[in-house]
């Protein structure tokens, strides 16, 4: 994973808040964070590392919860082609942002280039333990 942030971190201390991107397996995605209660400003970055990499870790997980909640919607109410099959759906879903709130709760954006669901995305919400509690379709 790599992540892309200006050589002068100092700006980041006066600043509440984190947005940069990353790029993980040449998928490129947004993160943004607030300030982290119980996380001390000098421990953020790393805190905000190990989230992403576990929230990473668990792509699969939430594409198929994605799934679970919204792949007969798109056949039936959203889909202008052909039928595609539930893996192929599963497959045009990718990382777009990662949001982590001041409470540890976080919120990973899923896209589609095929705009499948006409500009919405799939958000699926991860609890302050980083385990999943549901999903929305957002935008």
């Amino acid at each position: 994973m790599k992540f892309d942030l200006p050589r002068d971190n100092d700006a980041f201390r006066q600043y509440t808040g984190w947005d940069f991107e990353l790029s993980h397996e040449g998928i490129d995605f947004q993160v943004s964070t607030q300030e982290i209660e119980g996380i001390a400003e000098e421990d953020e970055l790393s805190h905000l590392k190990e989230v992403v990499s576990r929230i990473l870790a668990q792509k699969e997980t939430a594409v198929d919860k994605a799934a679970d909640g919204y792949f007969e919607s798109f056949l039936t109410k959203w889909n202008r082609d052909e039928p595609i099959s539930r893996e192929e759906f599963k497959a045009r879903l990718r990382p777009g942002t990662i949001s982590i709130g001041s409470d540890r709760s976080v919120s990973l954006e899923l896209e589609d280039e095929h705009d499948m669901f006409w500009g919405h995305a799939i958000v699926v919400h991860f609890d302050r333990n980083l385990q999943i509690h549901d999903t929305e379709l957002a935008g």
